[in-house]
């Protein structure tokens, strides 16, 4: 019997720029009534709506390979989806709603078409789901894997109702939605996933703390409602961990913030995660990183909050885990004791 040939992926190296942009424009750039240039151009233009007063933003947030994710804990689907809510997160952070994007790409050139088209594919899928249009961008050769998306999007209000960081105050309360902490678990059990690490945690917490790290849910709606509700909001996402940002909405607004440790919303599935790894929640809540929740303060009480999300129908947990004053970031233990964080949270450029 003659042996069946295999055949071979189509490289990028194949096609070209030219080629791969051919395929771009033709399957998967979206269009809709208020983009008046799409792809093809030097540059996309959409209108703004009839009437509009309010403020564009602008946002862009990079994935770059072997940096913020390697192929052992994304799939090209996994990544697609989450360079667009990445982004999503940081409009949802002003208040906004999103409107268009432009992603620029580096990409080897062996890099399999088939896979990148899946790439696209769930960056489409996405921007549908956030009422996003894809309208362009831009193709380079690199020797690693990187996707650049810019986002768009409006701001409804005047720029004094914008939820700067530096609007924090004294006599805050601060709040956070969600929980902490999982999407770095959830990468660590990627990473180790062959490992008696994941074998002593139950599936559906496993699933629960790999699907907060791959696809991580931007709080549009709750940012939205935010900003609009209340005028003496600052807000700020969590792409970087809570320790961090906490510290650069204290330094954005000049005052301190007293942190009560035991108030973090920690999930059952991390508590789990910690148990059979020895890990400590709070450090893990703290320092994780990515979980894409919005950390916000206003003088509201925490029953003002909570109400205002359930009259909007929104069942995204919210709790309150501080109070602004001082001049200092402190973190206290339940008995209102000040504990000593010497870890350094992660710093692009440092060592």
């Amino acid at each position: 019997m003659s042996k069946r040939r295999t055949r071979r992926p189509l490289l990028l190296e194949a096609i070209g720029e030219s080629g791969w942009l051919e395929r771009l424009g033709r399957s998967l750039i979206g269009r809709a009534r208020d983009v008046v240039v799409g792809f093809g151009d030097d540059a996309a233009c959409v209108t703004l709506p009839p009437g509009s007063r309010g403020l564009l933003l602008v946002t862009t947030d990079l994935l770059i390979e072997g940096t913020h994710f390697t192929w052992r804990t994304a799939t090209p689907a996994t990544l697609g989806e989450k360079a667009v809510a990445v982004n999503v997160s940081d409009i949802a952070a002003m208040g906004g709603r999103p409107t268009a994007m432009v992603v620029g790409l580096g990409a080897p050139a062996d890099f399999e078409v088939a896979r990148l088209e899946v790439v696209f594919r769930a960056m489409q899928k996405a921007c549908r789901r956030w009422g996003i249009v894809l309208v362009g961008g831009d193709t380079v050769r690199s020797e690693r894997f990187v996707l650049a998306p810019t986002l768009l999007g409006e701001f409804d209000g005047p720029a004094d109702r914008l939820p700067l960081r530096s609007r924090l105050k004294e006599r805050q309360f601060l709040y956070v939605t969600g929980t902490v902490g999982d999407a770095a678990a959830g990468m660590e059990l990627l990473l180790a996933r062959k490992g008696a690490t994941a074998l002593r945690i139950a599936e559906p917490y496993r699933r629960r703390l790999i699907e907060r790290h791959r696809r991580p849910q931007p709080r549009l709606a709750e940012g939205q409602l935010l900003a609009g509700h209340f005028d003496d909001l600052p807000m700020i996402d969590l792409s970087d961990d809570l320790r961090k940002s906490v510290g650069l909405m204290s330094q954005a607004g000049g005052v301190g913030v007293a942190v009560q440790l035991d108030r973090l919303p920690i999930s059952t599935a991390l508590w789990r995660f910690c148990q059979a790894t020895g890990r400590d929640a709070v450090e893990m809540a703290l320092c994780g990183g990515e979980d894409y929740e919005l950390l916000f303060a206003t003088a509201a009480e925490l029953a003002v909050v909570r109400g205002l999300f359930r009259r909007n129908g929104i069942k995204t947990p919210v709790e309150m885990i501080g109070r602004v004053e001082g001049r200092a970031v402190r973190w206290l233990d339940k008995s209102g004791r000040a504990i000593d964080f010497r870890g350094r949270p992660f710093e692009h450029f440092s060592h």
